[in-house]
This record gives structure tokens, C-alpha cells and sequence, in this order.
């Protein structure tokens, strides 16, 4: 009786497994999307693999792009094609720029800060941005520089270190003064202070990025900053995909 009893454990135990690994081969991973944003020039002749095909994607500085399909928790690679040289059969070559993975399931934000002969040529950050967290009315500030930012939106005032975000109220307000400091020498030092607009019916991002030298300031330490107002679809996809 206590063999038998064995038996009809084993049997379970073994049509559970099957159950489990049956499930697990039939449900496909899951899929976001991303869209880019440059923070300087356009970028295009970018590419990355999605169902082993290579898709070309762009990123304008004053627009968000349309949505690209990824696999969520997948590494995405970008990357460019250089082509062989003339009279030459070989096929381009794959040069990678950059890579970043969507941990969860989005929509995501993809900032990108392309500057050709510098290591890395590409500096990317992504980011969640649903209509839920960052909703109409609101400003969220994101820090790309490599420097922690002290910054104001009115009487908010939020420390962020690079690559934080944070979300702040504009509701009724057709214009906030945006301020941001960095730390040097032990104080705070005003690097970056400008009215931002705001629109009825939008959200905004407004990026902070580390100004570039130049030859009329090669040691500049200003930060500047980059807002984009983007207008409420009537409903939001992501709205309604999230419901």
C-alpha cells in the first residue's frame, strides 16, 4: 500500500512538472516599448535587433520619436553599420554604442546625448514614463549630468544625483522658474535658473545635461536645460493600456 501510495506521488509530482514547463515554453516574454529624445543634434543610422532583425530607429532634439517594440528584462544593444571600404566586398561592420535593458514593462523614455570622437560616442539613460506617474500638469526634471543637482520648481526643492528624476506640480501654472545647483568647494552654486512654459493639456521633461566646453568657455561648469512639452492624447494609449 505504501508503494503504491509512492507511486501515485511520483505520478503527480511528474504531471505537475510537465504542467509547469508546458506553461512556461507556450507564454512568450513581454514586450514594452521606448521612445528617444537627443539632447543635442538629431541621431539617425542607429540600429538594434528586435526578433533577430535589425530595426533602425532615430532621435530627434525636439520631439519624442514613435514607439520601437522591445522584450522586456532582454539587453538591447544599439549599434551602427559601418560600411567596407570602396571597392571592397565585405559586409559592414557592427559597431556597437550602447546598451540598456527595460527592467519592467513601460512605456520607457530614452535619452540620448550622441558626441562623435568622444568615449562613449553614445550616452543613454532610460527611464519608465507612463501617463500615470508623470501625468498632465506636472514637470518631471531629470538630472543626465554627471554631477548631483539641487533643483527647484517653485518652493519644491529636490536633491537628485545623476540619472534621478523626480515629478513636480504645475497644475494652473503657465509658466514655473525651473533652478538648479551643483556642490563645488563645499556650497551649493546656482548653475542653471530659467522660466520653463507650461501648456493646458501636456506634461513636460525638462533634462539637465552639462553644458560643453567651447573656446569661449573651455571650463565651464554650467548646466543647461532641455524641457519638452508633449500634449495629452484624448485618451492616453498608455492611459488606456494601463486601466
Amino acid at each position: 500500500m505504501a508503494t503504491s501510495n509512492l507511486s501515485l506521488t511520483l505520478q503527480l509530482a511528474i504531471i505537475a512538472c510537465l504542467v509547469v514547463c508546458t506553461h512556461s515554453q507556450a507564454s512568450p516574454a513581454p514586450t514594452s516599448t521606448f521612445r528617444t529624445l537627443s539632447l543635442g543634434t538629431s541621431i539617425s543610422d542607429i540600429f538594434y535587433d528586435y526578433n533577430s532583425n535589425p530595426v533602425p530607429i532615430s532621435a530627434g532634439s525636439s520631439a519624442l520619436s514613435v514607439p520601437y517594440k522591445a522584450t522586456v528584462g532582454e539587453p538591447i544593444e544599439l549599434y551602427q553599420l559601418i560600411p567596407p571600404p570602396p571597392g571592397s566586398s565585405a559586409a559592414p561592420k557592427r559597431e556597437s554604442l550602447a546598451s540598456f535593458t527595460l527592467e519592467q514593462e513601460g512605456p520607457h523614455l530614452v535619452l540620448m546625448h550622441y558626441r562623435p570622437g568622444t568615449k562613449p560616442a553614445l550616452k543613454i539613460e532610460s527611464l519608465t514614463d507612463t501617463w500615470l506617474e508623470h501625468p498632465v500638469g506636472t514637470i518631471r526634471v531629470f538630472n543626465f549630468s554627471k554631477r548631483t543637482a539641487m533643483v527647484k520648481v517653485g518652493d519644491q526643492v529636490v536633491t537628485l544625483s545623476p540619472g534621478q528624476s523626480t515629478v513636480f506640480n504645475t497644475t494652473s501654472q503657465t509658466q514655473v522658474w525651473l533652478q538648479a545647483a551643483v556642490n563645488e568647494n563645499s556650497q551649493w552654486t546656482l548653475r542653471a535658473s530659467s522660466p520653463q512654459l507650461t501648456l493646458p493639456n501636456s506634461r513636460s521633461t525638462a533634462v539637465l545635461i552639462d553644458k560643453e566646453p567651447s573656446i569661449e568657455l573651455p571650463n565651464t561648469n554650467e548646466l543647461l536645460i532641455r524641457n519638452y512639452i508633449e500634449r495629452q492624447r484624448t485618451p492616453p494609449d498608455s492611459i488606456r493600456s494601463e486601466m
